[in-house]
């Protein structure tokens, strides 16, 4: 391919950017008929380091893309980002080879420019949680709620069981979520597959249901949908009874310990234990009138904003702590 002139860029990219695989990923850009001032070259991109990453999850936004685009484009080097390598180069000194770390080199500068933005974005990351975490104090002092702010209420009442049947391959709907793109304690999903992926019968969901893992409850996994998709059929689909619940306000109840440890109790079976709708829907909670939901609404989404804050903090600080290892490293 190289002999042949048909290899365009090398281009490396971050982790976690395709469906269950971790690895950096590459692409190869092969032209059959290269532009003149193209020919007999390879550019050799290095952009491991531009991407998003969230947990598990990772993506490029945009202007990652544009300075990948404009390497690629310009097609000149890009000092510690893209160099141009003529085809008999990569032949003769590297035995044809296309691995970029050969070609493309990070300099000292580009990752002490690197350090700088991080330390800036720690700096500005902490400002932020500081004046959340002043906002979410103020709210809790004027709560107000006492006693006779709750009552006794069956979760029939509350909520609604949405078992709307799809097949996988017969559906339009292009996103599938199983129990193991949802983590516990987190209302976010943070992945998500496709249904050409999974087979057999799943559930249909709209944007604003709420996914909640029937099958071993106690690994506490609650979800918001932020699209139309399908999902598992070892999971609920749950949706407000709005006339007695704030629709905000059950996600967060679904959170709570004392729901939590309800459903855990009524599971059946030992290898999987799972909960039965007939059975939840009888169960009794204490909670918060509904005049009084949106109160805690804005107090629980504070919440969540602090704690998004101290996840997207953590994952600076681990990003710090690899660009200081690779400048001791080079």
């Amino acid at each position: 391919m190289i002999e042949g002139d048909y290899v365009d860029a090398v281009i490396g990219l971050g982790k976690n950017l395709f469906y269950n695989s971790s690895m950096e990923s590459c692409l190869l850009v092969c032209r059959m008929n290269k532009p003149k001032e193209r020919k007999g070259k390879i550019i050799f991109i290095n952009a491991v380091n531009e991407v998003r990453i969230e947990r598990s999850s990772a993506w490029l936004e945009p202007q990652h893309i544009k300075k990948i685009s404009d390497a690629y484009w310009k097609f000149k080097d890009v000092d510690g980002f893209a160099k141009v390598v003529s085809n008999k180069d990569v032949i003769a000194e590297s035995n044809g080879n296309l691995s970029i770390q050969l070609y493309v080199k990070q300099t000292n500068s580009s990752q002490e420019h690197a350090l700088q933005d991080l330390l800036l974005l720690v700096r500005s990351k902490q400002k932020e949680f500081n004046e959340n975490l002043d906002t979410l104090f103020t709210q809790l002092k004027d709560l107000g709620i006492s006693d006779s702010d709750f009552e006794k209420v069956k979760f029939e009442k509350i909520a609604l069981n949405i078992s709307e049947r799809v097949e996988p391959k017969q559906t339009e709907l292009e996103i599938y979520v199983g129990l193991e793109h949802l983590d516990c304690d987190d209302l976010v999903i943070r992945r998500r597959g496709k249904p050409a992926d999974v087979i057999g019968t799943k559930l249909k969901i709209y944007k604003g249901d709420i996914i909640f893992c029937k099958r071993r409850a106690y690994l506490r996994k609650v979800a918001v949908a932020d699209f139309d998709g399908i999902v598992s059929a070892h999971s609920m689909v749950l949706r407000a009874k709005e006339q007695n619940i704030e629709k905000d306000f059950l996600p967060y109840f679904l959170q709570s310990d004392e729901f939590m440890n309800r459903a855990v109790q009524i599971s059946e079976g030992s290898l999987s234990p799972t909960i039965k709708w007939k059975a939840l829907t009888q169960q009794e909670f204490v909670l918060p009138k509904k005049e009084k939901q949106a109160k805690l609404i804005d107090v629980f989404k504070q919440f969540d904003e602090t704690k998004e804050l101290v996840h997207k903090q953590k994952e600076t600080l681990k990003s710090l702590k690899q660009n200081l290892l690779l400048l001791n490293i080079y």
